[in-house]
């Protein structure tokens, strides 16, 4: 991954060891969100966000040692947002394009699917679900995605560079849309690579990448 991203990302436990894109796939790169402070996540969403850089490298301002896992790169399954947003960032490196764009214009323009990345570009905000958790007594509580029928401000993106930090673009998980949607992705998978529509077919990824995938 330090090909596409500019700079070299390596656990420092097993520094002559490279991180790949199939273990940010896979989940076994070794990066672990329990290194992620808050302070990096909050930065993430500002106007000016920090570079990733800032907190994979030793050096960097927002490093923890709790950010790598003490596990050879691709040997140990441990979920991590961060690593997928490393992901994202390297789909913006490739493509040229924001994550959250390069998205929309390969999979959901193509597929009919309503709903996006940015909240502020849902059309029916009174539709997005709810998000609830359970207190320490069990009990729910609205934790997140409450706009009650009124959208966010918007957010300006104009100065954003793709490939650099796609925190706020949500590439760990900031997809909204329906359920029929997600069941069109899941046909692709059955088709080979390829969502039919009657007599109409797209094709969204080479039958290859499905069968690696």
């Amino acid at each position: 991954i330090s090909a596409y991203l500019g700079y070299t990302v390596r656990n420092p436990h097993y520094s002559i060891i490279p991180v790949k894109i199939r273990h940010l796939m896979t989940h076994t790169s070794g990066i672990s969100d329990d290194g992620v402070s808050y302070n990096f996540i909050s930065a993430s969403y500002s106007p000016n966000p920090p570079s990733m850089k800032e907190l994979l490298s030793i050096t960097g301002s927002y490093y923890n040692d709790d950010i790598w896992l003490k596990a050879v790169p691709g040997s140990k399954f441990k979920y991590s947002n961060f690593g997928t947003i490393l992901a994202g960032a390297i789909v913006g490196k490739v493509s040229g394009k924001r994550f959250d764009e390069f998205v929309n214009d390969e999979i959901l323009k193509p597929l009919g699917m309503r709903g996006g990345f940015i909240i502020q570009n849902v059309k029916n905000i009174g539709k997005v679900a709810v998000v609830y958790r359970l207190d320490d007594n069990r009990d729910p509580y609205i934790s997140a995605e409450y706009y009650n029928g009124i959208k966010p401000a918007p957010i300006d993106l104009s100065d954003y560079i793709p490939g650099s930090n796609p925190t706020i673009l949500g590439p760990h998980g900031g997809l909204r849309t329906r359920v029929l949607g997600l069941a069109k992705i899941m046909e692709i998978f059955i088709n080979k690579g390829v969502y039919r529509n009657g007599d109409d077919y797209v094709r969204v990824l080479n039958e290859s990448s499905v069968e690696q995938m």
